[in-house]
């Protein structure tokens, strides 16, 4: 949510407006999608996306607006379809994906504003070296998660 909310905010205004309402509903979607099937997809595809978004922060790359909401909407309904199995399981249900969904609204929207009002160089270059830190990290656990037992 972070690394997607400091994407944004790279991108400006009207990227980070969109990406705060197509995360959350993605995820919705997929957890209530997960719950119902009861299973999801294998949790390195979570990490995978870290190591995407990272490097994407880190590179500061010019997308379309609408790859930026097609990523969130891809990243929320891959994250939704992991959480769905387990909230069921834990008895959580409904209430619990709103809160998920509440708190990416909210962490996306601080991630976001806090890097649309950075205007010197040095700044964003501090923002793309949480990128790669991020990036780095994804890294880290995508071998973590396919280390054989």
């Amino acid at each position: 949510m972070v690394a997607l909310g400091l994407l944004a905010g790279l991108r400006g205004a009207e990227h980070a407006r969109s990406v705060l309402f197509a995360l959350p509903l993605a995820w919705l979607a997929g957890g209530l999608a997960g719950m119902l099937v009861g299973w999801g997809p294998r949790p390195v595809l979570a990490a995978v996306s870290f190591l995407v978004l990272g490097a994407l922060v880190a590179a500061d790359t010019a997308i379309p607006r609408g790859a930026t909401v097609l990523l969130a909407s891809a990243v929320g309904l891959l994250h939704g379809l992991i959480n769905g199995p387990s909230l069921a399981a834990a008895q959580l249900g409904i209430r619990g994906l709103l809160g998920i969904a509440a708190a990416a609204f909210v962490i996306l929207a601080l991630a976001a504003a806090a890097v649309l009002k950075l205007h010197r160089p040095w700044m964003r270059i501090a923002v793309r070296v949480a990128g790669s830190w991020i990036a780095a990290s994804g890294m880290l656990l995508v071998g973590w998660s396919l280390r054989s037992p």
